[in-house]
């Protein structure tokens, strides 16, 4: 599983790449285009090739949904960042921040889409006693960084930390707290 990526830009693509809108004009150009000269050039085929279905065209997005949404977006993760530092504020260990951090942050994403009218995505947050017990086995600056409020706000510090570890860390972050579905 990739490490975690500064969660707006990846939230953004998402949203960009759901949307895609084609550019103006191709479609019709497109069609516009004379095929009888080229078809009367052809060389005769013996066989029929099959016809092959072209993809379906993706409606176009309006610029001002788009621009809702995107917004709808980063109100919930402004809310998951504000919640995530509340809850990072308290004392304790980096990975009891990083569990408090983690939670509220859920339950924000969870609250905000909902309120929207949205299908909340899926966490999988391990309980409490487990969380910590792996976290506490990580480097120091992996628990650190494995704060969602604390990774948001030093990208630049955690991002290469994130990026760095191995393969069973990964796997440990993974099992700590992941989005079941994207």
């Amino acid at each position: 599983m990739p490490m975690p990526v500064p969660v707006m830009p990846r939230l953004l693509l998402i949203l960009f790449l759901a949307c895609e809108v084609p550019a103006p004009g191709t479609e019709a150009e497109a069609e516009a285009e004379p095929v009888a000269a080229a078809e009367a050039e052809a060389e005769p085929v013996a066989e029929a090739e099959p016809e092959v279905e072209a993809p379906p065209v993706q409606p176009q997005v309006d610029g001002r949904q788009l621009m809702a949404r995107l917004q709808e977006a980063a109100n919930i993760m402004r809310a998951m960042r504000d919640a995530a530092i509340e809850a990072e504020q308290a004392d304790g260990t980096e990975c009891e921040k990083a569990f408090a951090g983690i939670t509220a942050a859920v339950r924000a994403s969870i609250e905000g889409t909902t309120e929207l009218g949205h299908r909340p995505p899926s966490w999988q947050v391990a309980p409490r006693q487990q969380y910590l017990a792996m976290c506490s086995d990580l480097p120091q600056p992996v628990q650190r960084c494995a704060r969602f409020a604390y990774r948001m706000q030093n990208a630049d510090e955690c991002t290469p930390i994130m990026e760095a570890v191995d393969d069973t860390t990964k796997a440990v972050l993974n099992r700590m707290s992941s989005r079941v579905n994207p």
